[in-house]
């Protein structure tokens, strides 16, 4: 196993296509791209499938939560926290970008805080993926805006980061 993705998000058709599901949209794509079946593994908390050396996941639980799945996965698979890529919406950066980070928090991102809390750790890494398209005179507070669903036009430029943002490059570029 060379990496665990873990596509953070809510669970429920109402989440769907919401900016703070990003991450889950990310790992869902990937799935669709490999052809894979999601196993739905109950006591680790997660929807999971295997491709090539990758495990793609996403918890069954609500974002708050989100540490408690992290942490079964990471102990199922024997795998040390920097094994670990959170694929997660990022506020701080403009719609369709992304960045790659490791041991660095997210003070205000609750599922990136419980991963670290229920880790005891910040030694993963983490592919953010930017969700801000507010303007400055539409800027509603980031906590309302990030449950919404995208809009056309930003679904548009998502999927092309989606497109853009490819496993294996992302790999490659944590070495």
């Amino acid at each position: 196993m060379e990496m665990i993705f873990v596509g953070l998000g809510n669970p429920g058709a109402e989440y769907a296509r919401t900016r703070h599901n990003a991450g889950r949209e990310w790992v869902d794509f990937w799935r669709h791209h490999y052809q894979g079946q999601w196993q739905e593994k109950k006591k680790l908390l997660s929807a999971i499938f295997e491709h090539d050396n990758f495990i793609f996941a996403y918890p069954l639980v609500y974002m708050n939560e989100s540490g408690r799945a992290v942490v079964k996965l990471l102990k199922r698979y024997h795998a040390e926290p920097a094994k670990l890529c959170l694929v997660h919406d990022e506020l701080d950066l403009p719609l369709g970008q992304w960045k790659l980070s490791f041991g660095r928090s997210s003070p205000l991102h609750k599922g990136v805080l419980s991963v670290e809390e229920m880790l005891g750790s910040r030694d993963f890494w983490r592919l953010r993926l930017g969700i801000d398209n507010r303007t400055p005179y539409q800027r509603l507070p980031g906590e309302k805006y990030v449950l919404q669903k995208f809009l056309p036009k930003e679904w548009h430029i998502f999927y092309q980061l989606l497109l853009q943002v490819k496993p294996a490059e992302v790999v490659r570029a944590m070495n």
